[in-house]
């Protein structure tokens, strides 16, 4: 029998209510990074979740849009431990090309580093 390892992103983590989400866009608090924009605002949750923007406009084919969620949620649970309590929405910003998604990655982890 498998054990469940902490590499999985569990849905716990994630931020799926369109409430939790106009809540944030209402209250968060936002940071406007070269490539993304995070909003973050406190929770009582007691760990750290994460929603993901990603809008066609800025990344048109469907397989940018998974590499970029994918390297975000990579970060986050990388980093997870150091983020406190508190909710992320990250969007991208701008079109790159399919290379971007490290600097979109890389932007992100900055931040969290920062924080």
């Amino acid at each position: 029998m498998r054990t469940v390892s902490s590499e999985t992103f569990p849905k716990y983590l994630r931020i799926r209510s369109p409430l939790d989400f106009k809540r944030l866009f209402a209250c968060g608090s936002r940071s406007n990074l070269e490539f993304v924009r995070v909003i973050s605002l406190d929770n009582n949750l007691g760990y750290p979740r994460l929603g993901i923007v990603a809008s066609k406009r800025n990344l048109p084919k469907a397989v940018m849009r998974s590499k970029f969620k994918r390297a975000i949620r990579e970060v986050f649970r990388k980093h997870k431990e150091y983020l406190g309590n508190k909710d992320y929405l990250v969007i991208n910003l701008r079109k790159t090309n399919d290379k971007g998604q490290v600097y979109r990655a890389r932007d992100f982890e900055n931040y969290i580093k920062g924080n």
